[in-house]
Order: C-alpha cells, then structure tokens, then sequence
C-alpha cells in the first residue's frame, strides 16, 4: 500500500464536496477529493437555491458549469397534498442572485 499526503481529505465529491474541495485548491492547499459512488451517480441537483450561484462562482466554477447549458430555475414549488408552496426568487431581501439552474438527476 502506497501513502500520499495531502492538507485536506474531502470525503464525498457531491456539492459541497467539489465546491469546497475547489475554494481549497484555488488557496494553493494539497487537496484529495474520495467519493464511494462510480460516476455518473444519482444526485439530487435540482434542488439548488440562488445562495449556491456565489459559491461556484468563487470557486471558479461558474464558466464551466454555465457552459452546460443547464435551464435557468426563477424558483421552486412544493405540494403536499391540497398545500402549494410558491417561491419566487426575484422576491429577495437584498443583493444577490435571483435564479440557479434546474438540473436533472440523470
């Protein structure tokens, strides 16, 4: 068995994984990213929320992510039974994104 040293282990390379695996490599920190899961794997992308878009985008993720082609999510709705919840991303508190992307699980 081989040893490798590195500053920072992430284990698991789902979003917060890659994002903060990314914030760290581009601080010029040692960074090994393990995940358990064979890609291409199930996720669940397509709950992303506006907070998110800042993140990839300091993480430098933002190019390649918006290259994707990904459709433009402007907000969400949940059911539950007769209940609808609505929210609408342009009716925000402050500055800051008022839309992600809605990304499929496959």
């Amino acid at each position: 068995m081989s040893k490798e040293f590195v500053d920072v282990l992430v284990i698991g390379a789902g979003p917060s994984g890659c994002v903060s695996s990314s914030y760290l490599k581009k601080n010029n920190i040692n960074v090994k990213v393990v995940e358990k899961t064979k890609f291409p794997r199930l996720v669940v992308g397509e709950s992303l929320i506006p907070r998110v878009m800042d993140h990839f985008d300091e993480a430098g993720l933002f190019p390649a992510l918006d290259k994707m082609g990904f459709e433009k999510k402007l907000g969400a709705r949940f059911l539950r039974g007769n209940e609808v919840c609505i929210f609408d991303f342009s009716n925000k508190f402050g500055e800051g994104w008022d839309w992600t992307w809605q990304v499929s699980e496959s």
